[in-house]
């Protein structure tokens, strides 16, 4: 579990150098990092993948201000911290049921939201939530490369910067 927190992490830090460097002239167009620095809350379960089979474990991620990830890494002691302060994740027993919608993190998503709102007004800013099975990023060579690089493919093409789907990292 550390070594995906560290990962995800990693990758919050990689989005950041990426676009203060490479894409330093529209980085405030770039809709995960447009409001600033941000970290990811993981919870882990096992569960049904899909194709993987019955117990493989599962990820839910959500993005939110990285504020809003230390007062809740403040208030959850069962939460692992990566090194970088950016990412943190718990393991939850409930067979993979968060896997079912963002219904039990919408009081979070909402304080997100309102945060982003109070921040910018005009933004566009929005929390994400994602479930998704591990292997999805953590069989890579590098997945924090590798998770870093998908969004910024996501951002890229709702600026109608890219097309397609996701090139693989070699």
């Amino acid at each position: 579990m550390r070594f995906i927190a560290e990962a995800y992490g990693s990758a919050c830090i990689a989005y950041d150098e990426a676009l203060q460097t490479v894409f330093s002239n529209f980085a405030w167009s770039f809709g995960a990092g447009a409001a600033g620095p941000f970290g990811f809350l993981l919870d882990m379960a096992y569960g049904n993948a899909g194709i993987a089979g019955g117990n493989s474990p599962l990820l839910t991620s959500i993005r939110l201000p990285l504020d809003l990830l230390r007062e809740c890494t403040e208030q959850d002691p069962a939460l692992s911290v990566s090194p970088t302060g950016r990412a943190a994740i718990r393991l939850i027993g409930d067979s993979g049921s968060s896997h079912r919608g963002p219904d039990r993190y919408q009081p979070l998503l909402g304080r997100a939201a309102e945060w982003a709102a109070n921040r910018d007004p005009g933004g566009f800013w929005s929390p994400g939530w994602i479930g998704n099975s591990i292997a999805d990023h953590m069989t890579k060579a590098r997945p924090a490369s590798d998770i870093a690089a998908q969004w910024i493919w996501g951002d890229l093409k709702l600026l109608g910067l890219a097309k397609g789907t996701f090139p693989q990292l070699r």
